[in-house]
């Protein structure tokens, strides 16, 4: 199982370096199956991480694509020095990366839900995947602090 997961990691990688970033799709089954690794999660408990993730990558689709657009309003009012505009982005953007982290923990909470109390002991939310870039699951950027990859 480490193989295929390691094999599918290395496809998704080459896949990225081709055509841009692996789908939200494939960013969860790699979550999961990195999470299954460490936790040795059922077909039911990998069912519902799963789902778990799908509607958090869901509910921050919208924020994330807010998020670039405050960033770039931000750009824009740095080149043009406008500081009125530069706070307002700033505002934006915090406010945005709140949700985002609000909707992340959510979703790690309801992970640990799922997970036996060994499980649990052994469980770190976010499980050290922050460059997974769920945009999900967003919590990876919302944690990073920055702005998404434009």
């Amino acid at each position: 199982m480490t193989l295929a997961a390691m094999v599918s990691g290395l496809i998704l990688t080459l896949a990225s370096a081709q055509n841009g970033p692996p789908d939200p799709a494939a960013m969860v089954e790699m979550r999961v199956e990195r999470m299954n690794d460490t936790l040795k999660l059922s077909k039911a408990q990998q069912k519902q991480v799963t789902a778990i993730y799908t509607e958090a990558q869901t509910a921050n689709r919208t924020l994330n694509e807010s998020l670039r657009e405050a960033n770039q309003a931000l750009s824009a009012a740095i080149k043009s020095n406008d500081t009125n505009a530069m706070s307002q982005a700033a505002i934006t953007i915090g406010s945005l990366i709140a949700q985002i982290t609000v909707n992340n923990a959510k979703a790690e909470a309801a992970i640990f839900a799922q997970l036996t109390p060994d499980q649990q002991a052994k469980y770190e939310p976010g499980g050290g995947m922050r460059g997974m870039g769920m945009g999900g699951p967003g919590f990876p950027q919302s944690r990073r602090g920055g702005p998404p990859q434009e």
